[in-house]
C-alpha cells in the first residue's frame, strides 16, 4: 500500500517527539514545578505536537493523492479502455468466414415397377470462403463441392462422381442496402467512446468535488479550533482575574457563575468542532486508505496569491460563457447522435428485403474419379428473393419510440444547458460579491486590532477595567473567526465553479492545477 505520508521519516520524527515529551515529563516531576506538569502531559499525549514537524497537507496535495489511490479513478480510467474493446469486437462483423457442409443421403425403394427395387445412396461435402460486404451489406461466397451417387436396381446400377467450384454474390437491394444495419452495432459502439469518455471523467470531477469540499470543511474546523483556543485562554483569565475581585469581594459571585459560563461554554464547542474534526480526518485518511495517525493536519493557508488572482481572471470572463466545451452537453450531444444512428437503422428495417444472388460455377459430373476434375461444365445462377411484411409493428413503434427519445433528449440538453449557465452565473456572482465583503472583514480585524492597543494603553495608564482589554481580545478573534467562515464559503463556491464549468479537471483525469486550486 503506497502512503506518501507515512514513512521511516515520520515515524523517526514521532518517535523523537515522544522521547522529548517523556524526557520534559521526568523533569517537571522532578522540580515540581506547578502548571508545566499539565503541559508536559500534553506534550506527551497530543498528536499535534508528534505531527509539529511534519507539513501540512494542502488542497492540491490531498487531491493529487486521491487521484493516485482511490480506486473509484482507476475504475473510471477504465471504462474509455473497455469501451474501445467493445468497439473493436463489432468490427469482427466483417471477418473472413470459413463455412464447411456434408450431406449423406440413403433411399430404399421397395417397389418402384413390378419386379424393379431401387436403392440409392448419395453424400455431399462442400467447404466455402464468406466474405461479409461492409460497405454494401451484401456477401460474397467462393468455394468447392464434391459428392458422390450411385443408384442401384434389379436391371442396372448407375454411379458417379462430381465436382463444382463457386462463386456467389448476395446483394440487398431495399432493406440494409449500403450496409446501414450490417455496420449499425459497430457505429453505435464508436459513438459510444466518446460519450463513455465524457461520462468518466464528469463522475470523477464530481467525486473530486465532493471530496476537495469535505477536505475545505475539516481545513475550517481546524481553524476555528486554534481560534477557540484562544477565546477559551482569553475567558479563562476573565475568570482568574474576577475570582480575585470576589475574593476581595470587589463584585459579586454572580458575575464569577457567567465568566465561569463562557468558559464551559466556549469548552462545548471546542470539543464539538474536534469531534468534527477528528471525525473528518479518519475519514479523509480511510479515503487516501492511510492510517489516521499518519495524516498530517491540513494547511490552514487559505489567503494564497494565485487564488486571489483566478478570482480577478474570473471577474474579467463575459457574463454568458461558451459552453461548448462543457462535458454534460456534450454527452448528450453523442447520446442523441446514437439515438439518430438507430433511428434511422429503424427506418431502414421497415422496408421490404429484396435480395439479389448470382451464383457462377465450373463443375463436371464423371463415373470415373480422375475424370471428374475437369471442370469443364459451366452453369449460371440468378435469383431474387423478395419478403414483405403487412404487419411490420415492430420496426414501426421502434422508429416512432426512438423519434420521442430524439425530441426528449434535445429538450433535456436545452434545460440542462440553461441550467448549467445559471449555475455559473450564480457561483461567479456570489464570488463576485464576497471579494468586497473580504476587504471589509480586514478593515474590521484591522480596527480590532487598533482597539486592542487602545485599551491595553488605557489599561496600563489606570483609565479603564482590564475586562475591556479580555472583550476587545475576543473580539478580535470574532472577527477572524468570520474570516475564516468567508474564505471558507469563497473557497467552496470557486471549488464548485471550477467542477460546473468543467475545469477541475483536464481530459486525461489529470488535476487542473492552473485552475487555481
Amino acid at each position: 500500500m503506497s502512503d506518501e505520508f507515512s514513512s521511516p521519516q515520520v515515524m523517526k520524527i514521532v518517535f523523537h517527539g515522544k522521547l522529548i515529551a517523556v524526557a520534559i515529563f521526568m523533569t517537571i516531576k522532578f522540580l515540581k514545578i506547578k502548571g508545566v506538569f499539565l503541559f508536559g502531559w500534553l506534550m506527551l499525549y497530543s498528536p499535534i505536537s508528534l505531527q509539529a514537524g511534519l507539513p501540512n497537507l494542502t488542497l492540491s496535495q490531498f487531491l493529487q493523492t486521491l487521484q493516485k489511490q482511490h480506486p473509484l479513478i482507476k475504475q473510471q480510467q477504465l471504462a474509455s479502455s473497455i469501451s474501445e474493446q467493445n468497439f473493436l469486437s463489432t468490427l469482427g462483423a466483417q471477418d473472413l468466414l470459413i463455412s464447411a457442409a456434408g450431406q449423406v443421403s440413403v433411399d430404399k425403394e421397395a417397389f418402384v415397377a413390378p419386379n424393379l427395387s431401387t436403392d440409392s445412396r448419395s453424400h455431399v461435402a462442400s467447404v466455402a470462403l464468406v466474405k461479409p460486404l461492409w460497405y454494401t451489406g451484401g456477401r460474397l461466397e467462393a468455394g468447392y463441392s464434391q459428392g458422390f451417387m450411385r443408384e442401384l436396381s434389379s436391371v442396372s446400377t448407375v454411379q458417379g462422381y462430381s465436382n463444382r467450384v463457386f462463386a456467389r454474390w448476395v446483394q440487398p437491394l431495399l432493406q440494409n442496402k449500403g450496409g446501414s444495419l450490417t455496420r449499425l452495432e459497430a457505429d453505435v459502439a464508436e459513438l459510444e467512446q466518446s460519450l463513455v469518455q465524457w461520462q468518466a471523467l464528469e463522475q470523477v470531477e464530481n467525486f473530486i468535488l465532493e471530496q476537495g469540499l469535505i477536505y475545505l470543511n475539516w481545513m475550517a474546523l481546524h481553524a476555528s479550533d486554534n481560534i477557540l483556543v484562544k477565546r477559551l485562554n482569553i475567558a479563562r483569565d476573565e475568570v482568574a482575574r474576577i475570582r480575585k475581585k470576589r475574593q476581595s469581594n470587589l463584585v459579586p459571585q454572580l458575575d464569577l457563575i457567567r465568566a465561569r459560563e463562557v468558559v464551559v461554554g466556549i469548552e462545548q464547542s471546542l470539543e464539538q468542532i474536534r469531534s468534527e474534526s477528528e471525525g473528518l480526518r479518519h475519514y479523509l485518511a480511510v479515503t487516501l486508505e492511510q492510517k489516521h495517525s499518519s495524516l498530517t493536519y491540513p494547511d490552514t493557508n487559505w489567503e494564497q496569491e494565485h487564488f486571489f488572482k483566478a478570482l480577478s481572471q474570473l471577474s474579467q470572463l463575459p457574463d454568458l460563457e461558451s459552453d461548448t466545451h462543457l462535458r454534460l452537453l456534450n454527452s448528450l450531444t453523442d447520446s442523441e447522435t446514437i439515438l439518430m444512428r438507430q433511428h434511422q437503422a429503424a427506418q431502414d428495417a421497415r422496408r421490404a428485403e429484396l435480395d439479389l444472388a448470382i451464383e457462377v460455377g465450373l463443375d463436371d459430373l464423371n463415373p470415373d474419379w480422375a475424370d471428374s476434375f475437369r471442370f469443364d461444365q459451366p452453369d449460371v445462377q440468378l435469383g431474387l428473393q423478395y419478403t414483405f411484411p403487412f404487419k411490420n409493428r415492430r420496426a414501426i413503434h421502434t422508429e416512432k419510440r426512438l423519434f420521442l427519445q430524439i425530441k426528449q433528449l434535445r429538450l433535456e440538453r436545452a434545460s440542462i444547458r440553461r441550467t448549467l449557465a445559471a449555475q455559473r452565473i450564480q457561483l461567479r456572482q456570489e464570488l463576485m460579491t464576497l471579494l468586497p465583503t473580504l476587504t471589509l472583514n480586514q478593515k474590521q480585524l484591522s480596527l480590532a486590532l487598533r482597539k486592542t492597543k487602545e485599551e491595553i494603553k488605557r489599561y496600563q495608564q489606570g483609565r479603564n477595567d482590564f475586562t475591556f482589554v479580555l472583550q476587545s481580545q475576543d473580539n478580535e478573534q470574532a472577527v477572524r473567526q468570520s474570516r475564516i467562515d468567508l474564505m471558507l464559503k469563497l473557497h467552496s463556491l470557486y471549488l464548485q465553479y471550477l467542477a460546473v464549468s468543467d475545469q477541475l479537471l483536464l481530459n486525461d483525469f489529470s488535476l487542473n492545477l492552473e485552475a487555481g486550486i
